[in-house]
C-alpha cells in the first residue's frame, strides 16, 4: 500500500471547507507535542509503522528534511 498524499494535500483544488485537515487534528497535535515532533512527522511515522509506503510532497527544503526524520521515535497507539 502507498500513501501518495499522506499529509492531506491541503492545497488540492477540490477540498471543501468542512473537510478535516490532518495536520490540525487535536490528537495528532497532542502526539506531536509529546514526542517533540511536527504533526507531519507523527502522521508519517504512524503510516510507516503500519508498513505503508509514504510519499509526502513538499517544495520546501526544510520540510523535506524534516519529513525524513521519522525513525528516531515510536508511536504506541494501536
Amino acid at each position: 500500500m502507498v500513501a501518495y498524499a499522506p499529509l492531506g494535500a491541503p492545497d488540492r483544488g477540490w477540498r471543501k471547507n468542512e473537510d478535516p485537515i490532518p495536520l490540525e487534528n487535536p490528537l495528532i497535535l497532542e502526539m506531536a507535542k509529546k514526542h517533540n515532533k511536527s504533526p507531519a512527522q507523527v502522521i508519517l511515522r504512524w503510516l510507516i509503522q503500519r508498513d505503508i509506503i509514504v510519499i509526502p510532497k513538499s517544495a520546501t527544503p526544510s520540510r523535506i528534511e524534516e519529513n525524513a526524520k521519522v525513525f528516531d521515535f515510536f508511536l504506541n497507539v494501536f
